[in-house]
């Protein structure tokens, strides 16, 4: 990662961090910030990012609050695909073992090749 990477990548959680309202002391957005904050300082440029995620969250808090306040996030006026995109995020950041199987896939048990095998020993 070179150094513009990490400030954007800071201002980015920044702003996610302020516009969504995520904790910052536990879980995925600790674990991130201290990633890239531990970049920044082994390229000397951790009070650049410290700044940067500091402006991003005041930006996204900001944000939040003027589309509060236009009306913009009711839930009537989501589209199909803001909550595919909040699906896809929230599912980005769970961890392997949590995340629910596809829709398309059946249980083990159905494994077809298992019962053919199955049912060929009878």
């Amino acid at each position: 990662m070179d150094r513009k990477e990490v400030i954007v990548q800071s201002y980015s959680l920044g702003y996610e961090v302020g516009y969504y309202k995520h904790y910052e002391i536990m879980g995925w957005v600790y674990e991130d910030k201290n990633r890239i904050f531990k970049k920044a300082e082994e390229l000397g440029i951790l009070e650049v990012v410290r700044k940067a995620y500091q402006e991003g969250r005041r930006d996204g808090e900001r944000a939040w609050r003027k589309a509060f306040l236009e009306g913009m996030l009711r839930e009537e006026e989501r589209t199909e695909e803001d909550w595919r995109r909040t699906y896809q995020l929230a599912m980005h950041r769970l961890p392997g073992n949590v995340r629910p199987p596809p829709m398309n896939d059946l249980p083990p048990m159905f494994d077809m090749d298992k019962i053919i095998r199955f049912l060929s020993m009878l």
